[in-house]
């Protein structure tokens, strides 16, 4: 059952993997500075809320990347964060964390004006999401996705070269003189780095040691370990390395005393697809959520917590949701959203819209156009108070 769920999160970096996105993402056209804020906020995200907007966030995957255009407009009325995906490979170009280092890209005028290695290209649209998203945070989700997929998005041990912890540490240098003068960014760790190679989890947490060595010098940024579960799951035979404790014990601590965030993904599907309207709330990684929070409460009760992916429609996967569909179905996401925002800080939805590329089970789960209005007025509803 577990393996299926694996499966079909695999099907959803299809829409912002392959080549031939990695090819189409060029094309978009350039975000231009003139639609830029000078001046960017810092951003607080209200601890006990009157209403569910404060909580609300969107993902934005590259395959959304044209919607990145700097409108104000377009969705801040519906969320009031945002989650947005950083292919790496974009960074590095021909090179990986084992034989080169980015450079800072602090351009604020004009990104395009960087060195060619550096985090231009995001910085562009992190700076576009800020004007669109004023009053939230901008999440980071770093991952590797070039000739690779989940669960393994991210540098392999080779990639990472021979000293992991100064990979991460340059990597974290050159991200937060990049992004911390934007401010309200969240820079996570990883994304969903739950890869069972020999050597993966040890490298993984000297590569997170890194950038808590350059977020000690630079704190410009907020931190976050990436997605992790509590459950012990398989993928292929072997265990996914995606439990809380695959994380070292010193980095949850680093993450505490700086009051900065961790990340669980409620996707809840069984068997290839989401569960019916009536027994979504107890699908597996739904109910866990609330073993992950506790887990959390219990161990790191300083440690914010974000809801990095939430979906549900009940489409045929591979089968865009028709927008009489999507409404049928939003009572159902509604309430797993209304449910989880009792414990967590932050929840973003996946995702902003729907587009060509299959996504498995996660094709239909786009929100614009057909569910601004229903998560509008979902951000206006009065949360209730414990």
């Amino acid at each position: 059952m577990y393996k299926m769920i694996a499966l079909l999160s695999l099907f959803l970096t299809i829409a912002c993997s392959p080549e031939s996105l990695l090819d189409e993402v060029e094309v978009f056209p350039e975000v231009t500075v003139s639609t830029m804020t000078d001046t960017f906020p810092d951003v607080i995200v209200d601890d006990s809320p009157d209403t569910y907007g404060p909580q609300l966030g969107v993902n934005f995957t590259w395959a959304a990347d044209k919607r990145i255009d700097g409108d104000p407009t377009f969705a801040s009325h519906a969320f009031t964060h945002v989650r947005y995906f950083q292919m790496m490979e974009k960074d590095y170009r021909d090179g990986t964390p084992a034989n080169t280092i980015l450079s800072t890209c602090d351009n604020l005028d004009n990104p395009w004006d960087c060195e060619e290695q550096s985090m231009k290209r995001h910085l562009v649209r992190v700076k576009s999401l800020r004007t669109m998203f004023p009053n939230g945070i901008i999440w980071i989700a770093p991952e590797v996705l070039k000739d690779r997929t989940w669960p393994c998005k991210g540098w392999d041990v080779d990639e990472m070269g021979g000293d992991p912890r100064e990979a991460g540490y340059q990597w974290a240098k050159a991200a937060l003189a990049t992004y911390g003068q934007v401010g309200g960014v969240v820079l996570a760790m990883t994304n969903e780095e739950w890869c069972a190679e020999a050597g993966r989890t040890n490298a993984y947490n000297e590569w997170r040691r890194g950038i808590i060595k350059a977020h000690r010098e630079n704190p410009s940024c907020e931190l976050a370990i990436g997605a992790r579960h509590v459950r012990q799951r398989e993928w292929d035979g072997k265990r996914l390395r995606d439990n809380v404790l695959d994380v070292s014990s010193d980095v949850w601590s680093y993450i505490d005393e700086i009051g900065g965030w961790a990340d669980y993904h409620a996707h809840g599907i069984e068997d290839g697809r989401f569960l019916p309207h009536d027994q979504a709330n107890q699908a597996g990684e739904i109910r866990d959520f609330y073993a992950w929070s506790n887990w959390l409460d219990n161990n790191y009760p300083n440690i914010r917590k974000s809801v990095g992916e939430i979906a549900y429609t009940t489409s045929e996967p591979d089968v865009v949701a028709t927008d009489a569909e999507k409404k049928a179905d939003w009572p159902t996401y509604k309430g797993l959203i209304t449910d989880i925002a009792q414990e967590a800080d932050v929840v973003f939805l996946y995702q902003i819209e729907d587009h060509g590329n299959k996504e498995g089970a996660f094709s239909g789960s786009g929100i614009y156009p057909a569910l601004m209005p229903e998560v509008e007025a979902l951000g206006k509803e009065a949360r209730p108070r414990d």
